[in-house]
């Protein structure tokens, strides 16, 4: 698929997520999940890690577990390791509780190292498919069909899954941010939306709700 829209995935990270890390790209070394399918063309692309702050041996160990996987050094030819740089209140994740533990929400860190994601994924230009570790493909050929996705939606800044279950969902999980889909990060118009629309919203909404 020459000069394919789709020109990044982005895994977010923490620092304890190396080996969720291994083996998400363990299940995509198999055959029956590999990414692209046989006789199909793909441009390959970079993989990019997004941990939430550094450590010493953050991206070595980042791309040593990518290196043990040489099956995919076909799609990805490079695995990319980022910092979002977060600390104190901008790094916290806080479950199962009712009052707010820090000064942004208790789900700060997840909200803050999305939005910076999309910022450093800028550069990388058109689409960037987001993977949380522990979403795991269905079947074989998974990146073709994501690049058929934005073909026929150029136009959109995000493209997500609905929700097809048979019961509505409790507040608490309609509230909840969910990654997992792909993003226009190449549009200097999406980012600045999350500038000055989506990211103060967010944090104007947990002084009502931290969670």
């Amino acid at each position: 698929m020459h000069g394919s829209p789709l020109t990044s995935i982005v895994i977010p990270c923490t620092l304890r997520d190396l080996r969720g890390f291994s083996r998400l790209l363990s299940c995509w070394s198999d055959d029956r999940f590999f990414p692209i399918r046989p006789r199909e063309d793909f441009t390959p692309i970079p993989l990019v890690v997004m941990v939430n702050r550094w450590e010493n041996d953050t991206e070595a160990a980042f791309k040593e577990a990518f290196h043990q996987h040489k099956k995919l050094h076909s799609v990805f030819p490079d695995c990319i390791v980022l910092g979002a740089g977060l600390e104190g209140d901008r790094d916290l994740y806080a479950r199962g509780e009712t009052l707010a533990k820090g000064r942004y929400g208790n789900k700060a860190g997840p909200n803050f190292q999305f939005f910076e994601t999309m910022r450093q994924l800028e550069k990388f230009g058109d689409f960037t498919f987001q993977c949380e570790i522990d979403c795991f493909p269905l079947r074989r050929g998974w990146l073709n069909d994501l690049n058929g996705v934005i073909d026929d939606r150029r136009f959109a800044w995000v493209i997500g899954s609905i929700y097809t279950g048979q019961r509505p969902v409790g507040r608490d999980i309609q509230m909840h941010f969910n990654g997992n889909a792909i993003y226009q990060c190449g549009s200097k118009d999406f980012n600045k939306f999350i500038n000055e629309v989506w990211q103060p919203g967010v944090l104007e909404y947990v002084d009502i709700d931290p969670n």
